[in-house]
């Protein structure tokens, strides 16, 4: 079977960097993973929390991950660009698990959709990327990356037959979000 991890494994040049020229800061004991599943957990539960109650609630997991706030901020900022709006909007699904048979990718998939968004002419698979390395491009993408979000594509062909499926790649630093042909 193919074990697709929540959480691609990172390096410590992997800490990102604001155009600020804030970087985040870590405690004792946190690092470049502690950080990707942060960064994760926010973009999982903040979606759907009310405005007033989102710094708060992302300060706290960022503290209890071992960082300050301004990985808080930044993953704020994040929800709040414009061009992820319809990623973030109320309705989204975070986290999905997905096992599906897929004999002609040479087995069963089993993974977890950072962030599905179903409407009524399509249905959008996101993947949060959380490396320092950005892509210029789908075609500059790590390819084990794109193998990825083409078996979630077919999955999702499977379960959803005859629906519209698109895919993406939300790279947190820069932001940047690729979708994949």
């Amino acid at each position: 079977p193919v074990e697709v991890p929540p959480v691609e494994p990172m390096t410590v040049s992997s800490l990102i960097r604001k155009p600020s020229g804030q970087v985040p800061q870590a405690r004792a004991g946190a690092n470049v993973v502690t950080r990707g599943i942060a960064v994760h957990r926010m973009l999982q539960r903040l979606p759907d929390v009310e405005d007033k109650l989102r710094l708060p609630q992302a300060r706290a997991i960022a503290t209890a991950a071992g960082f300050d706030e301004a990985l808080a901020d930044e993953v704020l900022d994040l929800l709040a660009h414009d061009a992820f709006s319809t990623i973030f909007m109320a309705g989204g699904l975070s986290e999905i698990p997905l096992m599906v048979d897929l004999p002609n990718l040479g087995g069963r998939i089993v993974g977890r959709i950072d962030r599905l968004v179903v409407e009524p002419d399509r249905i959008a698979a996101i993947d949060y990327k959380t490396s320092r390395h950005v892509p210029t491009d789908a075609a500059d993408a790590d390819p084990a990356h794109v193998q990825q979000m083409a078996a979630y594509r077919e999955a999702l062909h499977r379960i959803h037959p005859g629906a519209r499926i698109e895919v993406a790649l939300l790279y947190t630093e820069g932001p940047k979000l690729i979708w994949l042909p």
